[in-house]
């Protein structure tokens, strides 16, 4: 994958790689559901304090 972020330059690339990533965190979301849950809190939280 980090491979693919390097070298995506045009805007099919970019697509590729975040049509990837979305379906990457979705599978992991789907595999484990409470710690996705707990880092999405988490990152709410991290936002509500501008950080």
């Amino acid at each position: 994958m980090e491979r693919q972020i390097e070298n995506a330059d045009d805007a099919d690339g970019n697509a590729s790689v975040r049509n990837e990533i979305s379906g990457v965190i979705t599978q992991f979301e789907s595999e484990h559901p409470t710690l996705a849950s707990t880092l999405g809190q988490i990152a709410t939280s991290l936002s509500s304090m501008g950080i």
